[in-house]
């Protein structure tokens, strides 16, 4: 579908509440019937609403606050996070690590050579190890410089609170001011099977030049 402004914007307050009404018509629509929407957005809001009825220019204008309600994609309840996507992961490690006073800046989502995107996860916190199982292919790896330790690692295998042990996992790390080089590293993790999210584990890394850390996830 294919909408062009007619007349522009008019902005305006209603009991208080600031508006924005939008004139649009539809200029070319297909195979569309009496259950088909036409939606407008404007900076994330939607501002305006206009059932299609067949083919032609159909007018409409509807006013709706900007303040109204969106969909949020990661949500607290009980003190603890859920979240919708693998992308969600980051603003819960952000969340989480200003928290633990180094606040995460960049991060790397955990992808598999065979494209696989859930893993079971290995850690050891105390010899700053984390190691990821793809469920597709069988294949591991040592994420970040985890093989440097591993010989002194005790693995154990993350789980998530509803039993699942499948995540999708993404590691961010903070890093010193004024440089590259990483000072603490995060593992968050989100459980498909119930959408908790969270940081599963945290540690004190000193490896020189981020980006060649988060390369390895």
């Amino acid at each position: 579908m294919v909408f062009t402004q007619d007349r522009g914007f008019v902005l305006g307050s209603s009991f208080g509440l600031l508006t924005r009404s939008l004139r649009c018509r539809v200029l070319v629509c297909h195979t569309v019937d009496t259950a088909s929407l036409a939606t407008w957005f404007l900076f994330g809001k939607l501002v305006a609403v206009a059932t299609l009825v067949g083919f032609g220019e159909k007018r409409c204008r509807i006013n709706l606050p900007l303040a109204a309600p969106i969909h949020m994609a990661i949500r607290r309840e009980n003190n603890q996070t859920f979240a919708d996507s693998q992308a969600d992961i980051r603003a819960e490690l952000i969340r989480y690590s200003k928290l633990n006073g180094y606040a995460a800046q960049h991060f790397a989502d955990a992808c598999c050579d065979c494209g696989a995107t859930t893993f079971k996860l290995g850690l050891d916190e105390d010899a700053g190890v984390a190691v990821r199982f793809c469920q597709s292919c069988s294949g591991e790896l040592g994420m970040g410089d985890s093989d440097d330790y591993f010989a002194e690692a005790e693995i154990y295998i993350a789980e998530c609170t509803c039993g699942a042990d499948i995540f999708e996992i993404t590691l961010g790390v903070a890093l010193y001011a004024g440089s590259e080089d990483v000072r603490w590293l995060y593992v968050g993790c989100r459980c498909p099977a119930c959408n908790l999210t969270g940081c599963y584990g945290d540690w004190k890394n000193e490896f020189l030049g981020y980006q060649n850390l988060l390369s390895n996830v």
